[in-house]
């Protein structure tokens, strides 16, 4: 399965970059897979993960999003693309285009993702419950005009 073609240290490089500055930012649980990693604040969550379709060059994709409950009482997990809280006319919304095939590059990748994504964008929008609730909701529309 696709299980072979994921990236074997992605997530070991995702805590030893990232962990220090989102841990000053209270996200202090890491849940990580072969695909990907989540560093949890309560009930917000910063997702890491990568595109294994194009092994051997990876591209990375993050997301930010809360868990909430069904209807029937289990757990899902809203989640936003960090590309859709960027200005279409933006480069940064292209950031899955910092590809990476070696530890390296990865490091490099995600120093940039979060310098330019996380920090000035993902941060304050996690910060701000109303601005994060109107991002959801944004997001919802976008996905019903999509189908």
């Amino acid at each position: 399965g696709w299980n072979v073609l994921s990236c074997r240290y992605f997530a070991a490089v995702c805590e030893r970059t990232l962990m220090h500055k989102l841990a000053a930012s209270g996200f202090t649980r890491v849940e990580a897979s072969r695909s990907g990693v989540t560093f949890w604040r309560d009930d917000d969550f910063i997702a890491l993960n990568h595109a294994v379709e194009t092994y051997p060059i990876y591209s990375p994709f993050v997301g930010i999003g809360r868990l909430n409950k069904t209807k029937e009482g289990f757990d899902c997990r809203d989640e936003v693309p960090l590309w859709f809280m960027v200005p279409e006319e933006s480069p940064l919304r292209l950031y899955f285009n910092w590809t990476f095939s070696s530890e390296e590059e990865l490091g490099e990748a995600l120093q940039r993702i979060l310098d330019e994504l996380i920090q000035p964008v993902a941060l304050p929008m996690l910060a701000d419950e109303k601005a994060k609730e109107g991002l959801y909701k944004r997001f919802d529309e976008y996905r019903e005009s999509r189908r």
